[in-house]
């Protein structure tokens, strides 16, 4: 691997990394000085989906994406360490809490954390990515 990209794949990981210890420490800040807005969620997906199937549409969705990893551009490679990196805190938050905790609440949505919010960002950088769907002719 040349020397240049190299760098730029060691750059997605440090911030996969940094977005993780964000994630779980807002998670100790609001648990600590705002308990009553956390939500402690034990099924996955915005409480819709139970846990295990959304593990299983992430790995899914990474086995996809790695296949065509080279295809992906900077934006889509960023875009799957946010996804990593969110799927990582919530797999810790439910190894050290029992579930994932939740506490951003914003109009009707349903309630959220930061994890959940870098796999949202995750996805819609690899899916705003044309060269990637243009060579996996899905579109």
């Amino acid at each position: 691997m040349p020397e240049k990209e190299e760098q730029i794949a060691n750059s997605k990981w440090q911030i996969a990394i940094l977005f993780i210890l964000l994630d779980q420490g807002s998670k100790i800040l609001v648990k600590n000085f705002f308990p009553e807005t956390v939500v402690l969620n034990q099924k996955g997906t915005w409480g819709i989906l139970p846990w295990w199937g959304f593990i299983l549409g992430g790995i899914g969705l990474l086995g996809l994406l790695a296949g065509k990893l080279g295809e992906l551009g900077k934006p889509g490679k960023l875009g799957l360490a946010l996804i990593l990196a969110g799927g990582l805190s919530n797999i810790l938050d439910r190894a050290f809490y029992g579930g994932v905790v939740d506490f951003i609440k914003i109009w009707r949505l349903p309630i959220f954390n930061l994890a959940d919010l870098g796999i949202t960002l995750g996805v819609i950088l690899v899916i705003w990515n044309p060269k990637l769907f243009s060579k996996m002719n899905i579109f």
